[in-house]
């Protein structure tokens, strides 16, 4: 320079990143050195204090994030000692978030399954079957009522049910860490869920109507045919 003295000005970042490299947080910050240079050739640097991130943070690790599961009634109300599910009942249960501010955005998969019994799942990908549905979805507590189908009561063998939960931060811009991966802002994770249902076998009498009828039928027109 032709003077004795210079501004040099650059732009500093840095970043916060977790164990999978995703950027957490970061920092710019415009940096000034001045540059002096005196008549004996003597170099003076004058810089910028800089307030951004200068360490290594230790590894955070993975944080968890519960969800319980249990029976309810229509009120959202944990059944303690539910008594077994018959054929005639609806079936309410109720998922759970135990973390603060963690909710239950959906449920996105709820299957029923049992041996000898063909497996079916009452939501699949979000999306309730004709006899299901979600209430309270993207808050603490979800209830997922619905009418299991008749095979199930079959015998008393438990009734077997599984599922997956979606979970999210209750409100937006806020960093979750999920299971087994970390994600950022509206993102969200998924949990999943099992419980086990105490059923009343279902006794044949749907059929015994069926027959019944069916037998008085052939009876008045084994009547109508004989005055015939």
């Amino acid at each position: 320079p032709s003077d004795s003295s210079s501004d040099v000005q650059f732009c500093l970042h840095t970043k916060v990143m977790d164990n999978e490299t995703n950027v957490m947080k970061y920092h710019k910050q415009l940096v000034g050195i001045s540059i002096d240079y005196t008549a004996k050739f003597q170099l003076n640097i004058t810089s910028t204090p800089f307030s951004g991130f200068n360490k290594t943070a230790a590894e955070l690790g993975t944080g968890n994030f519960e969800v319980t599961v249990f029976r309810c009634n229509t009120g959202m109300v944990k059944m303690v000692d539910a008594a077994p599910l018959s054929i005639d009942d609806a079936l309410y249960v109720c998922i759970k978030s135990e973390t603060v501010d963690i909710v239950v955005k959906k449920i996105t998969q709820f299957t029923f399954w049992k041996s000898g019994v063909s497996v079916y799942s009452a939501i699949v990908g979000g999306a309730d079957d004709i006899n299901t549905f979600q209430k309270d979805k993207g808050k603490t507590i979800v209830q997922v009522g619905t009418r299991p189908r008749a095979s199930l009561f079959d015998n008393e063998e438990k009734i077997i049910i599984e599922g997956t939960a979606e979970l999210g931060y209750k409100g937006s811009n806020r960093y979750l860490a999920r299971f087994t991966q970390e994600v950022n802002n509206d993102a969200s994770t998924s949990g999943n869920f099992e419980m086990e249902v105490e059923v009343i076998k279902a006794n044949s009498a749907a059929t015994n109507i069926f027959l019944t009828l069916y037998g008085k039928m052939i009876g008045i027109f084994v009547t109508v045919f004989f005055f015939f």
